[in-house]
């Protein structure tokens, strides 16, 4: 992992519980990617010694697996930002709105992203308000369906849907090749039937008048 093989880092995992926490990594690193981001972005950054500075991190500080990112949450975001910023759209105004709403609605879930955000603008939610009751309802109900779709049942009932839409699939492939087998070019316009002239002529199912 790194960027033109400038960044190296070595992660231990631990398989003794479901989280499979990070228990030691070992970094490689000339050039921090903070400091590169914020150059990029017009800023006079000088590494190291500047605030989150990758370039001076200690190989023996431990690290959680929330500092480096997981394949599942990089995944969220890029879905995330895919349904705030369709690519059928142009927002030429806020699309950097957008896609900060977008990582802060991943970051913090709905209910949490939104009271930040109505906090940020001068528009704080009450304890008792009505939107916040919505929301922790909202919050539950998204707890609920996580766990739901994480038991054993459903994903039985969805691998034996997903083996009936596959067997479907070959039989009607079956039939449409049967179908197309016995298809014969414009057996429904008479005047274009190959067969045209009396002597040879077949008759076709579909042909609305026949030759004398």
């Amino acid at each position: 992992m790194g960027q033109n093989a400038s960044q190296v880092i070595g992660i231990a995992c631990e398989n003794e519980t479901d989280n499979h926490d990070i228990i030691g990594f070992h970094l490689v690193n000339k050039l921090c990617w903070v400091g590169a981001w914020l150059r990029g972005k017009g800023y006079d950054i000088e590494c190291p010694n500047h605030e989150y500075c990758t370039s001076n991190t200690n190989r023996h500080d431990p690290l959680s697996e929330k500092d480096l990112g997981n394949t599942n949450k990089c995944e969220s975001v890029n879905r995330t930002i895919s349904t705030y910023l369709p690519k059928n759209k142009n927002f030429s105004r806020n699309a950097l709105g957008r896609a900060s709403a977008a990582v802060l609605k991943v970051n913090n879930k709905r209910d949490v992203a939104l009271a930040k955000t109505l906090k940020a603008v001068g528009c704080g939610l009450g304890r008792k308000s009505r939107a916040v009751v919505a929301l922790k309802k909202i919050r539950k109900r998204e707890i609920y369906d996580c766990a739901y779709q994480k038991s054993l049942r459903v994903k039985l009932n969805r691998l034996k849907a997903r083996k009936k839409q596959a067997i479907d699939f070959l039989l009607n492939k079956r039939v449409r090749n049967r179908l197309i087998s016995g298809y014969k070019k414009h057996q429904l316009e008479p005047k274009l039937c190959q067969n045209s002239s009396p002597k040879e002529f077949v008759p076709q199912p579909g042909c609305s008048s026949w030759p004398d």
